[in-house]
């Protein structure tokens, strides 16, 4: 996932002093953005989740992904993002060398 590249040009050129972005856009990381915390809770947190068909959930199939979701964290997925966006890699490849990376 990734936000909105309006709001991160916004930000960068100083005409927005705060927006919304995904933490785990690869935007964040690469311009120095400091996240703020949201003490009211006004945005609630998004968790990305492995989902797949009940007809596909074996025991060997839960444990690949188990294996993959530990380390799939917020830091890994703003990289990913970011070698797809502004690098303009192919996400199948950058997957490949991310999960070759983690011992995938």
């Amino acid at each position: 996932m990734h936000s909105s590249p309006s709001a991160t040009v916004k930000l960068k050129s100083a005409t927005a002093q705060v927006v919304e972005l995904f933490s785990s856009d690869g935007n964040v990381v690469s311009n120095n953005f400091v996240a703020l915390t949201d003490n009211k809770h006004l945005e609630g947190a998004d968790y990305i989740v492995p989902v797949i068909r009940k007809s596909v959930d074996t025991p060997g199939v839960a444990k690949v992904l188990n294996a993959v979701d530990a380390k799939l964290t917020t830091d890994a997925i703003s990289k990913l993002n970011l070698d797809v966006t502004a690098k303009q890699e192919l996400p199948p490849a950058v997957a490949k060398t991310w999960l070759a990376s983690v011992g995938g």
